[in-house]
């Protein structure tokens, strides 16, 4: 598939010094203009299959859809349905297989991916679940896209605690 979005991403994932494992799952999709990090609940059983599980469901939504839209262009779906729609199918895959295999229950992941589509001008599409974050980092300067699922971030939204 050629690169269809212009825009080019990499990925790297490190488990850091103080975990003793990596929970984090990402995809670089050059081609279809995606890009997706998932990070396992730490300390929850198969965050790190959760993250997988996730990661590969999406991928796999916006793989599905795009090959539709390329032979059905009427069917085509707006970025923010799409992506809304792949988590809700990530979130019934993770939740079947904590349901298949006990030593999985309680497995959750966080999420953000981002679509970003050619044209004049090229349109980006963010969603997110969970407390992970996307930022814009231009002239030097992080702006933070996203705001945290978080019962901590519901406080600061409602003026509780600063």
């Amino acid at each position: 598939m050629s690169d269809t979005s212009g825009w080019r991403g990499a990925g790297l994932t490190d488990r850091g010094r103080v975990r003793p494992s990596n929970q984090d799952a990402f995809a670089v999709m050059n081609d279809l203009g995606l890009w997706i990090v998932a990070d396992g609940m730490g300390g929850h059983a198969g965050g790190e299959v959760a993250s997988r599980l996730a990661v590969e469901s999406v991928v796999k939504q916006i793989e599905a859809s795009v090959a539709k839209t390329t032979t059905h262009p009427a069917d085509q779906t707006d970025d923010r349905s799409l992506l809304r729609q792949a988590i809700e199918s990530a979130q019934r895959t993770i939740l079947d297989q904590a349901s298949a295999d006990r030593e999985l229950t309680g497995m959750g992941t966080t999420i953000v991916i981002l679509r970003i589509l050619a044209g004049l001008p090229a349109q980006a599409t963010l969603a997110h679940v969970g407390d992970s974050r996307a930022y814009l980092l231009r002239a030097g300067s992080l702006t933070p896209l996203t705001r945290d699922h978080s019962l901590v971030e519901d406080y600061v939204r409602r003026g509780l605690i600063s």
